[in-house]
């Protein structure tokens, strides 16, 4: 969720199985508006003409990756999972605490049994992930990995 300018998504397709697929949502260019509150330092990224050429696109790879346009806050996720639940889900959308509530209901709904969710941008600079995680590590077994922003939660650690 949030595919940027496409280096996550390409780095993904990389290093999965030849028969994996990889659905990535961004906004369409020019789009601002989200169903959610955006933050004003999210839109130096939705203006950001680097998304306009995702890295994938051309790549020996491409094949994998199936990119959606949309507001992630109102978006039907069921055609990320119209072949099956997901086995991994990163979540580097909006970074509001509605965004990421969100973008985190979506990615829980669509978890496959034995997936896992990987949240970026786990630092008090981004107070709305942050403490979106903070609350939500009170109910799921979430867990930060060291030295790093990132978060984990494996579904079957339940």
């Amino acid at each position: 969720i949030g595919t940027f300018d496409g280096n996550t998504t390409l780095q993904m397709a990389l290093n999965c199985p030849d028969d994996a697929l990889i659905h990535t949502i961004d906004l369409p260019a020019g789009e601002f508006e989200t169903n959610a509150p955006v933050l004003e330092s999210d839109l130096q990224f939705m203006a950001d003409e680097k998304k306009q050429i995702r890295k994938f696109q051309g790549s020996s790879v491409a094949h994998k990756v199936r990119q959606h346009f949309g507001d992630s806050t109102n978006f039907d996720f069921s055609k990320f999972t119209e072949e099956g639940l997901l086995d991994f889900i990163f979540v580097d959308g909006g970074h509001s605490y509605a965004c990421v509530k969100s973008d985190t209901q979506n990615a829980l709904n669509s978890l496959s049994d034995n997936g896992c969710i990987l949240w970026h941008d786990f630092t008090p600079h981004f107070g709305g992930v942050f403490q979106f995680l903070l609350e939500l590590s009170q109910t799921l077994p979430l867990v930060h990995i060291e030295g790093t922003n990132l978060v984990i939660y494996t579904k079957e650690a339940q």
